[in-house]
């Protein structure tokens, strides 16, 4: 395994959950600021995350520093499509970078989304989910970078032959005690379970 950045990225309600907790489950480190509450729940670093979203500038500091503390190591951000001009300095600070994009049925977000909203409010929003990805997808075409789908229902279906095709991608090592932790983690008929939880049975 050589040195990486791991970029999961989506659509927020879009099963980056998920899969930013298979890649942890496989041992891609996640940052020094997980064990706050709910974000330790959600795979994202408060420190990165704070400083994309206030425009700071020494997110690249702290993409330098990950680079150098960590062989592999991993960042959540559903909605990087968001931040273009962070998103385009990042990747030529990132080593290595693999994306990996994780897809999910465009009704089944909407509902996650917010389960009140009218049917046109849904179709709105879908339709600007879509068009948010459109662009995501052209950006990972014309900088050839390295990445991955991954469906977030395959997963759930799949769970298995889907974790082994992540591990594969990032090259990690996917073996019987990865497949019973992950069996722990996805739970088919609930997605997954809360990962502190998942934490406080190993």
């Amino acid at each position: 395994m050589g040195r990486s950045s791991i970029v999961v990225i989506g659509a927020a309600k879009g099963g980056t959950t998920a899969v930013a907790g298979i890649t942890r489950i496989l041992g891609v480190y996640y940052g020094t600021h997980q064990a706050l509450g709910e974000w330790d729940n959600h795979h994202e670093d408060v420190e990165f995350f704070n400083l994309l979203y206030r425009g700071n500038n020494k997110v690249f500091d702290l993409i330098r520093k990950r680079n150098n503390d960590s062989k592999v190591w991993g960042y959540k951000h559903p909605t990087l499509y968001k931040k273009s001009h962070y998103r385009d300095i990042m990747l030529s600070n990132l080593i290595n970078p693999k994306f990996i994009f994780v897809t999910r049925d465009l009704e089944a977000i909407g509902l996650r989304r917010g389960p009140d909203k009218t049917i046109a409010e849904r179709i709105a929003d879908m339709t600007r989910l879509s068009m948010e990805q459109t662009n995501l997808l052209k950006w990972i075409n014309e900088n050839s970078i390295d990445y991955i789908f991954v469906s977030y229902e395959k997963l759930l279906i799949n769970t298995f032959d889907t974790i082994g095709i992540i591990s594969d991608f990032i090259e990690t090592p996917f073996n019987s005690v990865i497949c019973e932790k992950a069996n722990r983690y996805i739970k088919a008929e609930a997605g997954y379970i809360d990962f502190q939880d998942f934490l406080n049975n190993e």
